[in-house]
């Protein structure tokens, strides 16, 4: 099994057609179906963050296109709730791209907010705290004390997904 936005999905990878296609198929709300290569392998990972290295042997970009295709109306969706909820900022635009080393950025000046598809593929606490991080960033673009002092007031809870991120940062990428 593994994640995506901090649901947890079953991973079954089945051998594809003489064409070498890659295909996933989301089954259900619990299920998704994975062809790729003529392999057949069943993944279950630890941790969910490692199932993005498995794909590192076929197409890991089809893969998070098929994500950002899926699910980016539902991260768009929280990262919003997280705002009105937590931060009150103005955000003019919110994009999901293909950062290897980011997790996160901001463009104060734009209102914008870039994340990455690797988010996807984590706990819900470390994507919260990501978006929590950003969100803070629209209001305090630096790391000094009153960053993390306004973050905590705001959203205490940001620190269950820093510690997750510290305690699995050489698998994340």
């Amino acid at each position: 099994s593994f994640f995506v936005l901090g649901k947890e999905f079953d991973l079954t990878i089945e051998k594809a057609n003489k064409k070498n296609t890659f295909k996933i198929i989301k089954e259900n709300a619990n299920q998704t179906k994975i062809d790729f290569e003529n392999k057949n392998e069943n993944v279950s990972p630890e941790k969910s963050i490692l199932i993005a290295k498995c794909f590192d042997k076929i197409n890991k970009k089809k893969l998070f296109l098929f994500l950002r295709k899926s699910f980016s109306k539902e991260f768009i969706e929280k990262v919003n709730l997280i705002n009105e909820k937590h931060f009150h900022e103005e955000i003019n635009e919110i994009k999901i791209g293909f950062a290897s080393k980011r997790l996160g950025s901001c463009n104060k000046s734009k209102r914008k907010l870039m994340f990455s598809i690797n988010l996807f593929l984590m706990p819900e606490s470390a994507i919260n705290y990501v978006i929590a991080h950003e969100l803070e960033h629209l209001s305090q673009m630096n790391h000094k004390k009153i960053f993390w002092n306004e973050l905590e007031q705001k959203f205490p809870s940001y620190k269950e997904g820093k510690t997750w991120l510290k305690s699995n940062k050489t698998s994340l990428f």
